[in-house]
């Protein structure tokens, strides 16, 4: 609550990006001569471009290009010494932070700061979202179920009405109405091209089979894979927990199906991952070309959680198996062994370059900073995914207005006002500087072709 009521706190203050600015006026050199004793204009047009520049404001790169334009222009009159001095004052001077009439972007009214640099540009070729969460009650023959402490948590309400359905609507239409809603809303973005939709595997018995006591949300394969199937546009992610008696012969039949990856959450299927005894799951894995999705780091949407099998560096046995694992948000939560799980698992991507990463979640108020902090890494270059995490994108955990610090009033105004989920995320990750080469690895390491 108190990030919240400071981000709406911050906006306020950012409010006065949106006035008009003022006409523009020049003081020539400010405080500096604006020549020498005998040619007393002798720098002086110098000096009103770059006020033009100065009263105009824009970026830092944009402030840096002006002053070396002000020290070159200052310099082929014939004084590199005083344009060396000029350059030096500017530099310390004319911050947009002094409430000067000489700052950077005078003509605003104070304070403006620095303008957003322009987001890097959405790739032409199709994206995809990889990570995409159904739902459902077993209504329409869908096989799902959820546990009874979570169907009664307010949570399940709020996370079915994140899809844009009710249990209402779901006893009425089937669960079924969840995956209609979910083309619908691919259909209706500009700039989503296809989604990846997750089934969800239960904890499993002694004997390898379902244990439904201790499973809190079931979301069978044959159920995404024949909806998926239904719409060009969404792709099966399948979940097999590999305890299963059966295990290697559900990875054949998910395969043949058109599965995309696995998706484990270990922490609620209890699921070890640094297990020898799947082994063999993971060389058929590796056969079938079937990349794991993996949620990595503590798991608190959920009742119970073994946050153990959260860690990390328990996926260092697929990995050295020569599966491709893509760690589910970068463990941006917990710590194992008295170590931050994102810290943990940094130093694994040099080490193994089957190792990628999704930026789903990373945009939640509770993970403030990760995503910024993810993007100036260089251990994760060429390793990051694009992926939503819908439907919590659609919830209050998500906004532009978390992230005054990172852009202006009017970029916050413009985002929010954006319907389609999807195309929100993307316009918020963009506007934080996520590259174009992340909204393109989706489909390039899950050879999809929409």
């Amino acid at each position: 609550m108190k990030t919240i009521s400071l981000a709406l706190l911050l906006m306020c203050f950012n409010t006065s990006y949106a006035a008009d600015i003022k006409p523009f006026s020049s003081d020539g050199c400010s405080a500096f001569p604006d020549g020498t004793i005998i040619q007393q204009s002798l720098w002086l047009s110098c000096c009103t471009e770059h006020d033009k520049a100065y009263w105009q404001g824009g970026t830092k790169q944009q402030r840096l290009a002006a002053d070396l334009a002000l020290q070159e222009c200052v310099a082929d009159v014939g004084k590199p010494v005083i344009a060396d001095l000029m350059l030096a004052g500017v530099r310390v001077g004319g911050s947009p932070h002094w409430p000067t009439q000489f700052r950077w972007g005078y003509g605003w009214p104070y304070p403006h700061g620095y303008d957003k640099p322009l987001p890097n540009p959405l790739p032409t070729t199709p994206i995809i979202d990889m990570h995409i969460h159904a739902a459902g009650l077993g209504y329409g023959d869908s096989g799902c179920f959820v546990s009874d402490a979570l169907k009664n948590s307010y949570k399940f309400d709020y996370y079915l009405n994140a899809f844009g359905a009710s249990q209402a609507e779901i006893v009425e239409q089937g669960d079924q109405i969840i995956i209609q809603r979910i083309a619908e809303m691919l259909r209706a973005s500009e700039n989503v091209d296809g989604a990846v939709v997750l089934a969800m595997d239960g904890v499993i018995n002694a004997a390898g089979e379902l244990d439904k006591e201790k499973t809190q949300v079931y979301i069978p394969n044959a159920y995404i894979a024949a909806e998926t199937a239904r719409y060009p546009e969404l792709y099966f992610g399948a979940s097999i927990n590999p305890y299963r008696h059966d295990a290697l012969a559900r990875l054949e039949t998910v395969k043949k199906q058109g599965a995309k990856l696995i998706k484990w959450i270990p922490n609620i299927q209890h699921i070890d991952p640094a297990d020898k005894k799947l082994i063999p799951f993971y060389e058929k894995m590796k056969s079938l070309d079937l990349p794991l999705l993996s949620h990595t780091g503590q798991e608190r949407s959920f009742d119970d959680a073994i946050d153990e099998y959260g860690d990390p560096e328990r996926l260092i046995l697929p990995l050295s198996l020569g599966v491709t694992v893509i760690a589910g948000h970068i463990a941006t939560t917990g710590e194992s062994e008295a170590q931050s799980n994102y810290e943990r698992i940094l130093p694994m991507f040099e080490q193994y370059p089957n190792l990628y990463t999704d930026i789903s979640s990373l945009t939640q108020v509770n993970k403030l900073g990760y995503l910024e902090t993810a993007l100036k890494e260089p251990r994760l270059t060429g390793r990051l995914i694009y992926g939503s995490d819908f439907p919590l994108v659609n919830m209050v955990l998500v906004s532009p207005y978390y992230f005054p610090i990172n852009l202006t009033f009017k970029q916050m105004r413009e985002i929010d006002k954006i319907n389609n989920p999807l195309d929100k995320d993307i316009a918020l990750k963009q506007a934080l500087g996520v590259p174009t080469d992340v909204f393109l690895k989706s489909a390039t390491l899950l050879k999809i072709q929409p």
